[in-house]
C-alpha cells in the first residue's frame, strides 16, 4: 500500500510538472518511447513468474 501511495504522489508531481510547463510534452514522448518497452517486458516477466510460482514450478 505504501508503494502505491508513493507511485500516486510521483504521478501527481509529474502531472504538475507537465501542467506548469516545467517538463515539455516532447520530452515526455521521447522518454515514454524509450521506457515503455522495458516496462512492458518487466510486467510480462512478473506475470509469467507469478503464474509459474502458482503452478508450483519453483518448488
Amino acid at each position: 500500500m505504501r508503494l502505491a501511495l508513493i507511485g500516486a504522489a510521483l504521478l501527481l508531481v509529474g502531472g504538475v510538472a507537465v501542467a506548469t510547463g516545467m517538463l515539455p510534452v516532447a520530452d515526455i514522448e521521447a522518454l515514454a518511447e524509450r521506457v515503455l518497452p522495458i516496462l512492458a517486458f518487466v510486467l510480462a516477466m512478473t506475470v509469467a513468474t507469478e503464474l509459474m510460482a502458482e503452478a508450483g514450478l519453483f518448488t
